[in-house]
Parts: structure tokens; sequence; C-alpha cells
């Protein structure tokens, strides 16, 4: 989606979400807009939901005057470029890059200054990418738990990954070039800069203004997860556009003052002799003089109080001020506005969460069946209830979710639907209390496993409530047992979904049974 079109989406599901007596939105209102943008959209996810969320924008938008108001000071960095070039170029203009008095120190002027500390900056930058890149490596290769096990996918989805209607993820295409990454400092900024996004105020002006206030705090934490690669790829553009402007407007700057002012160029240091202030200044200007088929003037008719014109000098001093950060930062600059464009104009957004699963169904579901099977099991009525909301979470509203006959500790595997059922997906609830066994739980679902029908899908389940209840706040003890009962389900092939029914569904969990089904579903991206 482009960028203003997922703020739209995020901005309604938020206040859906923050609305639950329908005091902003009506239920009547919300079905209408299903149906009205289900008829113009079609059942491609991405065109229901904006095409739903323009709707129920426009009614948003009266009851809440000036809600456009949040969506554009949400959006970061757009419509700065000029303000940022114009204000480097008048900054790089007003320094006198050259020094004062029309005297020119060689080894220390001004503009020496600013071409090293952008040296500087190239090597922090690539230093970044080097140890992030490493880090990223280390840690796939220490996290690696193989194809089949999702107990990863219970944690909550990264800024910018695409997740798919099943809630798993999809990782968009890598860039061109992996230098558009955005160095981790720079991140981070763009993380600080969206927590201090405004969008708050004035919400006790209009109606309800509690159920505003929650829904526009809803949408700004969605946008900083959804926008932050965005945000960071325009302030890193920002940052090189600025420093090439600066340097540029110092560029013309000294030449500017040239045609006016006679400079003159020598140099004086406590510690460097000749041969050493010689040695550096055909290391720094070398590059530029080679480029102009120069050699470095020597410097000992220089040494002050001596000078001589400054013209050369001041030719040299521009041609590496090229060389060394406008050519580097108009490249950096061009490779950062590719990433914003690109992201601005599809911007992945979660489609995992509770609301827009249920906004989905109307697409999915309704010919769908799931049979829930407790095995050795026999879980409360609150348990149950959270787990038929959950799998109508993610199944869809119109989805046909029952809780089947359990089966008794070393029962056999449930008979196979017949030949006249509809395709179903078998829930298998295990329970983290439980010691998974190899030859008693892994037997079960390998025989399950290879008698399932074609167009049949298979879930596992694992409950930690009653776990967790007894053992209290020991993590390493849930964590240990999860492990266990990981490599019991990936030894037979196949996936397993950790949940805690005693807890509030998070996206995470909603995600982790999208990748859990066996065999997976085909992905559907928004």
């Amino acid at each position: 989606m482009r960028e203003t079109e997922a703020q739209l989406v995020l901005l309604v599901g938020a206040f859906e979400e923050a609305d639950d007596e329908g005091r902003l939105l009506t239920p009547r209102e919300r079905e209408r807009a299903s149906a009205a943008a289900l008829s113009s959209a079609g059942e491609e996810p991405g065109p229901f939901l904006l095409a739903r969320a323009q709707i129920l924008a426009a009614q948003l938008d009266e009851q809440v005057p000036g809600l456009h108001r949040l969506l554009s000071t949400s959006r970061l960095g757009a419509g700065m470029t000029s303000i940022v070039i114009i204000a480097a170029l008048l900054v790089g203009l007003a320094t006198n890059a050259l020094g004062p008095d029309g005297r020119i120190d060689v080894l220390f002027a001004p503009f020496m200054g600013l071409v090293a500390w952008n040296l500087m900056v190239f090597v922090a930058l690539a230093l970044g990418l080097i140890w992030n890149r490493r880090r990223r490596t280390v840690s796939e290769a220490t996290s690696g738990r193989g194809p089949s096990t999702v107990d990863d996918a219970a944690a909550e989805p990264k800024a910018g990954a695409a997740l798919d209607e099943s809630g798993s993820r999809t990782s968009r295409a890598e860039p061109m070039f992996s230098l558009q990454r955005s160095s981790g400092w720079i991140t981070s900024a763009a993380a600080w800069l969206l927590e201090r996004t405004p969008g708050r105020s004035r919400v006790r002006d209009v109606k309800h203004h509690a159920v505003v206030g929650a829904g526009m705090s809803r949408y700004l934490a969605s946008w900083q997860r959804v926008a932050l690669p965005l945000v960071a790829a325009r302030l890193e553009r920002l940052l090189h556009l600025g420093a090439f402007c600066l340097v540029l407007g110092a560029v013309i700057g000294m030449y500017a003052r040239g045609l006016g002012v006679s400079f003159q160029a020598s140099w004086e240091s406590t510690f460097l002799d000749e041969p050493a202030v010689q040695t550096l200044l055909n290391v720094f200007l070398g590059p530029a003089a080679a480029l102009l088929g120069w050699t470095i003037p020597d410097v000992a008719p220089m040494h002050a109080p001596s000078s001589v014109d400054a013209a050369t000098w001041i030719h040299l001093y521009a041609v590496t001020g090229v060389l060394f950060v406008l050519l580097p930062r108009m490249m950096l600059a061009l490779l950062a506005t590719r990433r914003a464009r690109s992201l601005a104009l599809d911007l992945p957004i979660p489609l995992a969460g509770r609301l827009l699963r249920r906004l989905l169904s109307p697409l999915r579901g309704d010919t769908s069946r799931v049979d829930v099977m407790p095995y050795s099991y026999s879980p409360s009525a609150r348990t149950v209830d959270a787990l038929l909301s959950l799998l109508h979470d993610h199944f869809g509203t119109r989805a046909e979710v029952r809780m089947a006959t359990g089966l008794e500790y070393g029962a056999e595997p449930p008979l196979p639907r017949g030949d006249d059922e509809p395709p179903r997906c078998l829930a298998i609830l295990f329970a983290l209390a439980q010691s998974p066994e190899v030859e008693v739980h892994g037997r079960l679902l390998a025989e399950l496993r290879a008698a399932m029908p074609d167009g049949d899908h298979v879930l596992v389940l694992i409950d930690a409530s009653g776990f967790a209840l007894r053992v209290g706040a020991v993590a390493g003890r849930m964590a240990e047992r999860r492990r266990a009962w990981d490599r019991v389900v990936r030894e037979v092939g196949l996936p397993s979904v950790h949940v805690d029914l005693h807890l509030a569904p998070t996206d995470g969990v909603l995600s982790a049974l999208g990748a859990g089904l066996w065999p997976s579903l085909p992905v559907a991206r928004a």
C-alpha cells in the first residue's frame, strides 16, 4: 500500500479497536462499509481494507474534525527536502570555509575540517554496516531451529515486516544495494522522532474524547511500528542531502570570496616540520591533484610568516570536496531516496491484528471447518471460550469451529474424515503441563500426519495456561518444557504453536497460528 493508504487503514482500525461500544462508528455502519468495500474492491485483502477504510474515515472525519492533521503530522520527513536543501546551502554559503582575514592555513582551514568530518562519517557508516551484517549473520546461525518450528513466531512482528493473510512473515525483496539499509543510529533517531509525534491534542473538543484519545494513541503506536523503515530512510536522505548542500555551499562561497578578496596560503605548526607537512598534504590532496594533472606545491616557501597565492590551494580544496564529500553523499542520498520512495509506494502493513482478521472474514472462513481435539487434557470452560475466540480470530467469524471429543492418554489417532465430508483443520490441543513422550505424543502425531487426507490441515497447539499457574513466574522451566515439546513435534515433521489461553491473544500468537498450519496455506499478499 501507499503511505497515505496504509495510514488510513491503520487509523480506522485503531479507532474501531478503541471504540468497542460503537459510539463513533456503529456496528451497522461498519457492516455496510464492509459490504460496500467487498462489492467495489473484490476479495483482495489490500484493496478491500483500503476501500473500507476510505468509507469509514469519511464518517470519522465528520465526528472528529481535523483528524486528517493527525495523518499529516505523523508522516514524518515528507516535504522536508526543499527546506533542508535551502537551509544547508545558505549555511554553507555563510560559512567562511577558507578562514578569516584573507589568510588560509593549508593544514587547518575550516574546509579541511568539513572534509575530515565527512570522511569520519563514512567510516562510521561502513563499520556500522559491517557490524550489523555480522550480528545478523551470527543471530541467524545461532537462533535457527529448522524450517518446521514456529515457536519464535509468537514474538511481535518487527516493523516493516510484511504479513500475509494467514499471519506468517513474508520477506520483502532486498534492495539492489544493501547499503540502502539505514544504519542503527539513524533508525534509533527515527524511532525517537516517531515516539514524539504530536497528535493527541484537542481530543477534549469533541464528543467521546476518551475514545478519540485512545484511538489516536493506538494509531500512533501501530504507525510507529510500520513507518520506522520509511522514516529512517527519509531521515538518512535528509542527512546526506544536508551534508552535500553544506559542502556545496562552502565550495561556492570559497570561489565567491576569492573573487573579491586576495587570499594568501601559509602554514605553521609546533610539532610538524616541512617534510611531515608535505607528506600530509600529499596524502590528503593527492587524489585531487592527480585528477587535475597537477603536483602538490612545495610547502617550504609557505612557512609562516611567508605566504603564497592561494588560488591553487582553493582549487585543490574544491576538487577534494567533490571527490570525498559531494560524490559519495550524492550516491548515498540517491540510494536512500530510492528506498524511501519504494517504501512510500509499497509500505507493508501487518494484517495479523485481531480486528483486521475479523474484517477479512467475509473473504474467508465461510466454508472452513475446524475441529479442536484435546489430548489427555480437560480444558476449563474459560479456556475453551478463549480458544474458540482465538481460532475465530484467525480462521474468520464464519468458520465452523467446534470442540470434538477428547482423546485419552495413549489413544489411537482419530479417524480421518469421510469422503462426503468437507475438508477440515484438525487442531490437536496438548497441555504444556504434560511431559512430552516420543512413544506416545510423537507416535500419535506421526500417524495423524500420515493419515491426513488431501485438503485437510493439522494444527498442533500447546496450551501453557495450566503450567503457568502451577510454576508461576519461573520462565526458565517454561522455556525448557516448550523446547522439549518442540523437539518431539519437530521430529515428526510438524510445526508447533505455543499459546497461553489465560492471556489475551497478541498479534504474535495470531501470526504463529498462520505459520503453524500443516500443510501451509498459500501466501496472500496485501
